[in-house]
């Protein structure tokens, strides 16, 4: 674990200036780290996916836990560094088991990477591609078994939150994941300091749900959610170009009253409403 001053050293030496807009935050608490580690419930030899691997603090660990890593790191800077664990930590790590891209996430084939492997994803995650990242490692055909990822406070309660506090988010993560989240993670935990607080949050049982109406399922919850702040009988019917009457009484079929807003409803009741519709 690099403390303040390492990683301003480290920064100097290769040249970095870290970008806010990039995420680029680097955790300097060694309690944090453990828990992370902890978290992933890893064993020897697991293959695990690490996105914006920085200087390798948390890809050592990884590497300690026994775990092969693929660590993806876009930056040519931080690359140089990430090279230098492969070849002067191997004896203590298994670094052999540490296999570097250099490349954005954004542009990577995932699917191609991992094959069929078994994998898990563990990740300090810029916090710029959170949304994009949980959609895309979600609804990719060969999904991981699970993540433990380092978000912004906000954004891991967003996911996590239940009937009342629902969200697209919220509600696109729990159809395919069991979300918890772990501990909450000090601002003052990184250098440079970002402006909000983090969470360590854990995806357990993803899986493919094989729901007859999945499609349906998020047409209607995008547009009940892009009104959020209206009735569902209101959006349905004008969304859905259905007659209001006829909308209401499907609400009420499966037991949901057509006064009620997105936020409030269930998993559970929107698979019924998608089949109901």
């Amino acid at each position: 674990m690099y403390s303040v001053t390492e990683v301003k050293f480290l920064c100097k030496k290769y040249g970095i200036t870290p970008m806010r807009e990039r995420g680029q935050h680097f955790l300097i608490d060694q309690s944090v780290l453990r828990t992370i580690i902890q978290s992933a419930h890893l064993s020897p030899h697991d293959r695990v996916l690490e996105v914006g691997a920085g200087f390798g603090q948390l890809t050592l660990a990884l590497l300690d836990a026994g775990a092969q890593v693929w660590a993806v790191e876009s930056d040519a800077k931080f690359m140089s560094a990430l090279q230098k664990i492969q070849t002067q930590h191997a004896p203590h790590t298994s670094a052999s088991h540490l296999t570097l891209i250099h490349k954005d996430i954004r542009k990577l084939n995932i699917s191609e990477l991992v094959n069929e492997s078994h994998y898990t994803v563990v990740s300090n995650l810029p916090y710029n591609i959170t949304s994009w990242f949980l959609r895309m490692m979600l609804e990719q055909k060969n999904k991981p078994i699970s993540m433990t990822l380092l978000l912004q406070k906000d954004v891991a309660e967003r996911i996590v939150a239940q009937p009342g506090h629902m969200s697209l988010l919220a509600l696109s993560v729990q159809y395919y994941a069991r979300p918890k989240i772990i501990r909450i993670v000090s601002k003052a935990s990184f250098w440079p300091k970002p402006e909000v607080d983090s969470a360590i949050i854990h995806f357990a049982n993803i899986h493919e749900l094989n729901f007859a109406y999945e499609k349906k399922l998020f047409q209607i919850a995008r547009i009940a959610f892009a009104g959020k702040r209206k009735q569902l009988c209101n959006s349905l019917s004008a969304g859905l170009q259905k007659n209001k009457n006829e909308i209401t009484a499907i609400l009420k079929s499966v037991h949901i009253k057509p006064t009620q807003r997105p936020q409030e409803l269930s998993l559970q009741q929107w698979k019924l409403l998608a089949e109901n519709l």
